[in-house]
């Protein structure tokens, strides 16, 4: 649908079952909200069912950042601080409003190491039934198996 005065035209995206899955934008219009879908930074305007949005890198957006909480203050907080319980009435806001947080910082990173190294042991083996999907940036995306503690 085209609207008046100069604004952009939004086209709904549906299935082929008649389910509204989207919106799509001219890249003139991604460009003016930020929106940088692609490694490249372009916005493309062959059909896709959802705009692609970076929180990191180059081509993070705005739009993106919105849904970053940071929580690395959280470990140092008290059980019994206000600031846990603030904390947390935000991160179940930006839950209800968006469907989901990206966390930053909320696990000590010296925990997250050893769980990188066994996820790339992992990742680096060939596993019989799974055929890796190549990404861009040059990643890999494998199914990590059903057990702990990616299995919890």
């Amino acid at each position: 649908t085209g609207a008046v005065g100069g604004s952009a035209t939004v086209r709904r995206i549906t299935n082929e079952a008649g389910f509204d899955i989207g919106v799509r934008m001219s890249p003139e219009e991604a460009e003016r909200l930020g929106i940088k879908p692609f490694g490249d930074g372009g916005a493309d305007d062959m059909p896709s069912p959802r705009p692609k949005l970076y929180a990191y890198g180059p081509c993070a957006s705005p739009i993106a950042q919105r849904h970053i909480i940071q929580c690395s203050h959280y470990r140092g907080m008290a059980p019994e601080d206000p600031g846990r319980i603030q904390l947390r009435d935000t991160i179940v806001e930006a839950l209800r409003i968006n469907g989901f947080v990206i966390l930053e910082g909320l696990m000590d990173p010296e925990d997250v190491a050893p769980l990188e190294a066994e996820a790339r042991h992992y990742l680096d083996q060939d596993h019989v039934g799974f055929v890796p999907q190549p990404l861009r940036a040059n990643r890999q995306q494998l199914q990590l198996p059903f057990a702990v503690p990616w299995a919890s």
